[in-house]
């Protein structure tokens, strides 16, 4: 029998990239439970998209720190195309944010490439 996809689940990871995806997380290294939101979860993939990720060998915007990524953020709370719209401008040209959302997207269901996200965020729809 299948288990049901909606039965509650914890993320148990050290890997702070997870952070992307809402719901409960466990660190079993700093023994911390924490719940994500899904505007934490979004917020936290456009601060790593600004950032960068040197792990992941992601460049992100020139000169754009944490704290220049939380003042490009701020008070966008709530509203993904405004997140979207702020990190692209901050980028320039699309191209290399494309590349680089690709790689650091995370498939929350079947078919959740960050190309389909991209393609919903800039239609005018």
């Amino acid at each position: 029998m299948k288990k049901a996809i909606d039965e509650p689940s914890i993320i148990c990871s050290v890997d702070k990239d997870l952070h992307q995806i809402a719901g409960l997380h466990y660190n079993w290294v700093k023994e911390e439970y924490r719940e994500v939101s899904e505007h934490e979860a979004l917020k936290y993939f456009y601060t790593q998209l600004l950032t960068g990720d040197s792990a992941d060998n992601i460049k992100g915007v020139w000169k754009c720190g944490p704290v220049k990524a939380a003042a490009i953020l701020a008070g966008l709370e709530g509203n993904e195309r405004a997140m979207f719209n702020a990190v692209r401008e901050a980028y320039g040209q699309d191209d290399e944010m494309k590349l680089n959302g690709r790689c650091l997207w995370i498939y929350k269901k079947p078919d959740d490439d960050w190309r389909n996200h991209w393609n919903q965020l800039t239609s005018t729809a």
